[in-house]
């Protein structure tokens, strides 16, 4: 079974909101890195609600480069279990995944081609109003954080229609959204079966055992 309690909401589920702003953060101090994080944790929301008839009010959703978490003092051996390719990042990585041309890393803004990227804030809202009042608290929380910076962010609004989940074109997406076994959550018809935990989650078997 999966520890739901240990899994972001947003891993294996969309929040009910219509409104996000994803914050891109830099930690100059591993002390205030540490400070920053530790006053957001119990406002993560888990997968433990998904599912569940019990609304969670909690849907920020919390992320690290690698880099980050050497910046936030993860020390050197438990850096080395993560995978090649999370250590490398996305901008190494460019010619292998196919961000070239004017998808080119040369080309991201505001740092998010940089090192210096090291973790990233999603905060989810049920409206605009609601994401502002957020994006405030969170500025408030950061000012307070010796060396943490904010180094570039995106606002993003759901479009109509409301009444079912779809992607930007309409489309229903089943594919972003996969059903992970172990969650309960039983897939649509034409889904395919559940995958398995592990090729989302570390620690859990991944399809070929």
């Amino acid at each position: 079974m999966l520890d739901l309690e240990d899994i972001q909401h947003f891993l294996m589920s969309r929040p009910p909101a219509r409104a996000a702003r994803y914050e891109f953060l830099t930690f100059r101090s591993a002390t205030g890195g540490r400070q920053w994080l530790s006053g957001l944790i119990d406002k993560v929301g888990t997968a433990k609600a998904v599912g569940s008839s019990v609304s969670d009010s909690r849907w920020i959703t919390i992320g690290f480069t690698w880099n980050g978490l050497r910046a936030l003092g993860v020390g050197e051996e438990s850096l080395a279990t993560f995978p090649e390719e999370f250590r490398q990042g996305m901008a190494a990585r460019a010619e292998i995944i196919g961000t070239t041309g004017a998808n080119h890393p040369n080309h991201w803004v505001e740092g998010l081609a940089s090192p210096d990227l090291h973790g990233i804030a999603i905060l989810f809202a049920r409206d605009v109003t609601e994401r502002e009042r957020c994006r405030e608290e969170h500025a408030g929380h950061v000012s307070k954080c010796e060396g943490v910076e904010l180094l570039s962010h995106l606002d993003l609004e759901a479009l109509p229609p409301f009444d079912y989940a779809h992607e930007h074109f309409g489309y229903r997406d089943r594919l972003s959204q996969p059903v992970i076994e172990g969650t309960g959550v039983e897939p649509t018809p034409g889904s395919g079966p559940p995958t398995k935990a592990g090729e989302f989650f570390l620690g859990y078997p991944v399809e070929q055992g």
